[in-house]
């Protein structure tokens, strides 16, 4: 009885700090919204020199920003001339006729950086309307004279990176209007204090306990925000624990640059895409909470290893050499890490023009119930 009532009491506990940490996230979203709005470009220019670089890649450089004594997290997207046409202000297309297949998080050149844009008001108006929490909040965004980020070695050499998208000329188009951008898109976010990979990273390595915790935390948190996105039609497909943000009570989903949905400017293909790929995300982000911890316990770092190791516990069998915590996730959704690792070796490793197996993962999916968790979290996200 009274062990009963202490965890009754924790659970309300930590349902009132819950409450009291999504109003003071509003509070200082109220704040940072403010303050960044009332700049003109050229004070929030120079107020940008401030900045630290934390970060470059094909999806534009992030910086760590101090406002008025609150961090912010900016990360600045280079816009190409076709996308800063008044025409196409805003505009969700996919102007340079890029595959679909440029959806996978395979070394893809993004299709369109106002899609980002979008997916951020998107979430944040959840998250100020109390519906969800698992997302930061977009403070403010502009649009600023800036260069482009230094091209990633796979797109070094444009006949290279066309040949590896199986010729699609769309993709040397995008790629050299990114190189002769000079506007960047800025968005202003909340900075959260850790990236999910290199926090699971520590926990695991500070005790059992502390591990064990971590796993728990990351399990009844980890699929909620990602299955309301979807719920809503808003699809991610970059999802990895690297995109992943904690404060340590709860994960958050940022990084859109890939988000689609049906609601953004999509041709016919584009939309059966969208439709194949329903159960993607959730069962790409278990698939490497999955991969995360085989390699981090089982010092497994060979792919093909580490993919049979999951292999066993999908075929009911159980290897064993992890802890506890992590052998039930593990062992829970094998079934679906199997399929998302053989899509994924296959797209690095063989073709990017992939028939998705929709069916398979539909059927892995409904043996470990991986959607059903997930919609029973109160508040679909909180």
């Amino acid at each position: 009885m009274g062990t009963g009532s202490a965890a009754m009491i924790t659970d309300e506990v930590r349902g009132c700090m819950a409450e009291a940490g999504e109003a003071a996230r509003v509070a200082t979203w109220s704040r940072m919204h403010a303050l960044l709005t009332d700049l003109d470009d050229t004070e929030l220019t120079d107020l940008l020199r401030t900045a630290h670089e934390v970060g470059t890649g094909i999806g534009g450089r992030t910086l760590h920003l101090v406002v008025d004594g609150t961090t912010v997290f900016v990360k600045a997207v280079s816009l190409t001339a076709e996308e800063t046409r008044p025409e196409n202000l805003r505009s969700t297309a996919n102007h340079f006729g890029l595959p679909t297949y440029c959806q996978y998080n395979v070394g893809s050149p993004g299709i369109n950086a106002w899609r980002e844009l979008e997916a951020l008001e998107r979430t944040t108006r959840w998250v100020l309307g109390g519906e969800a929490s698992g997302f930061p909040l977009l403070y403010h965004w502009r649009l600023l004279p800036g260069d482009p980020p230094p091209p990633e070695p796979e797109h070094t050499d444009l006949d290279e990176a066309v040949a590896y998208w199986h010729g699609a000329p769309g993709v040397a188009r995008r790629l050299a209007a990114i190189r002769a951008s000079t506007t960047v898109l800025l968005l202003f976010l909340e900075y959260q204090p850790h990236r999910l990979d290199t926090w699971l990273h520590d926990q695991l390595n500070t005790g059992r306990a502390a591990a064990a915790e971590a796993i728990e935390m990351i399990d009844d948190t980890l699929l909620a925000p990602v299955v309301w996105m979807n719920d809503q039609g808003l699809f991610h497909f970059d999802a990895h624990l690297a995109n992943l943000l904690t404060d340590g009570r709860q994960v958050l989903v940022t990084d859109f640059g890939l988000a689609t949905t049906r609601d953004f400017v999509l041709d016919d293909g584009e939309k059966r895409f969208v439709d194949q790929h329903r159960l993607h995300d959730p069962a790409y982000t278990v698939t490497k909470f999955v991969n995360f911890l085989v390699t981090e316990l089982m010092d497994i770092t060979d792919i093909r290893a580490r993919d049979a190791y999951i292999e066993e516990h999908a075929s009911g069998r159980s290897p064993g050499g992890l802890l506890p915590a992590a052998e039930a996730i593990v062992h829970r959704y094998a079934p679906v890490a199997e399929i998302i690792n053989a899509v994924y070796w296959q797209l690095f490793t063989e073709r990017r023009d992939i028939e998705f197996p929709t069916s398979d993962l539909k059927r892995a999916s409904d043996r470990c119930a991986l959607l059903t968790a997930a919609r029973g979290t109160p508040g679909r996200g909180r």
